[in-house]
């Protein structure tokens, strides 16, 4: 096998960015031939058809997906994507979300190996629905070769489902993109931003009240709309002269409006391997976040940011006043240890050679063991 000969076909969503972004990775990490198969009729994001190594997108579609779940008509997709395994005949198949796409390379893969991206919620949650989503599970698992969970929470749950040898699990996001982590120092705009999409795992409506409890003056960027809490938000935001209302922005006008940020405040009440919190560690808006098990990975109170009771609106902003009171020159040394941290940590460039790599040696190992 040459150095550059992956052939590799991903299961994923072609609608969600995470999946542009391990596409992007791939391609940029040495990958010859990628093909796509989605399963959602929301369509395919115009980025993934930029791509020029990747051959293919096969839309398989049956109907509407529910993000709560119980998607169970896509099964019927199986003897399409088994032809397309047959077809393409790849080295590897990519399956990004364990409790469908991955199920469904379990039972396509042939010959292949199969590389499970396992996000969150498909571990986290998803087993524990019912006995047959756990089976489901465990038999997903089962039929990988390589697994990749984002975050240390993630892996500490996949011990109970399956017995993975070390060297076949990667612990890690997928990062982000050098343009991120290398973006120029701004002049503060603000004192504060939040981007977390308006949705009630988000608590936006927690996060304004903490931040007006804030001594004055002080300055909020606040970054979305839509969804079921924006009543409550607008009002909330209205009421305080500190906040800015900036919509929905384009992904880098976000990053802009972070990098002009001196705090970056999230209020999720669970959460994956946020890349919000670490574009904001990049770019040099210290973290303030909700103190839940995915965000103590990346932040230490008091030494690279700060941690927030979800239950206690006038201790989080405690948090946030000591961390104020702090001199400018200890919060310019935070900001030197968050670069640090994703630079080492969360570098797509660094994360998706690491992945290529033992990617490469798995697909070795097969082709060693099944001529």
């Amino acid at each position: 096998m040459s150095a550059e000969a992956l052939r590799i076909l991903v299961l994923a969503d072609a609608d969600s960015i995470h999946t542009e972004n391990w596409i992007r990775g791939l391609a940029d990490s040495g990958a010859a031939e990628l093909r796509l198969v989605t399963m959602n009729p929301a369509g395919v994001r115009p980025g993934l058809r930029e791509i020029p190594v990747l051959r293919r997108i096969d839309e398989f579609y049956i109907g509407p997906v529910k993000e709560s779940g119980g998607n169970w008509q896509y099964m019927l997709n199986v003897p399409r994507v088994m032809r397309a395994v047959r077809r393409m005949k790849p080295d590897a198949i990519v399956a990004i979300y364990l409790s469908s796409y991955g199920l469904m390379g379990a039972i396509a893969k042939d010959d292949a190996v199969l590389a499970h991206v396992m996000v969150g919620s498909d571990v986290m949650v998803a087993p524990g629905r019912s006995r047959l989503y756990d089976r489901i599970t465990r038999f997903t698992l089962a039929r990988g070769d390589l697994f990749v969970s984002a975050s240390r929470s993630l892996t500490a749950r996949l011990a109970d489902l399956a017995a993975i040898p070390p060297e076949a699990l990667l612990t890690q996001q997928y990062g982000l993109e050098d343009w991120v982590i290398e973006y120029p120092s701004k002049s503060p705009a603000y004192d504060f931003v939040s981007n977390r999409a308006w949705v009630p795992n988000s608590n936006v409506p927690t996060l304004l009240r903490i931040f007006a409890r804030l001594p004055t003056p002080r300055s909020l960027a606040l970054v979305g709309g839509g969804g079921s809490s924006e009543r409550d938000i607008r009002d909330l935001a209205a009421a305080d002269p500190g906040v800015a209302v900036l919509g929905v922005l384009a992904h880098p006008d976000n990053v802009d409006v972070v990098a002009r940020s001196r705090f970056y405040l999230s209020m999720t009440a669970s959460d994956g391997a946020s890349l919000s919190l670490m574009e904001a560690m990049a770019v040099g808006a210290i973290p303030v976040v909700s103190d839940i098990e995915p965000n103590r990975e990346w932040v230490e109170d008091g030494v690279n940011g700060g941690l927030l009771p979800l239950d206690d609106v006038a201790a989080a902003a405690a948090v946030i006043e000591t961390l104020l009171a702090r001199p400018e020159t200890e919060l310019a040394r935070m900001r030197d240890v968050n670069r640090e941290i994703i630079r080492e940590r969360g570098s797509m460039t660094r994360n998706m050679a690491r992945f290529r790599d033992r990617l490469r040696a798995v697909v070795a190992q097969r082709m060693r063991t099944h001529p």
